[in-house]
């Protein structure tokens, strides 16, 4: 696996992330919903 594809990869699971934060706010779920978006950030840096 090249680095830009390993790059998007972790992307791509942050994007995802951010999706499913949104569906739980939606939900009215925010403490998961926070716990998401932590995640996301995380798969960023």
């Amino acid at each position: 696996m090249t680095n830009e594809e390993r790059v998007k990869y972790w992307i791509d699971l942050s994007d995802r992330d951010v999706d499913t934060a949104g569906w739980l706010i939606k939900g009215g779920h925010n403490l998961y919903t926070g716990y998401m978006c932590h995640q996301a950030v995380e798969k960023l840096f």
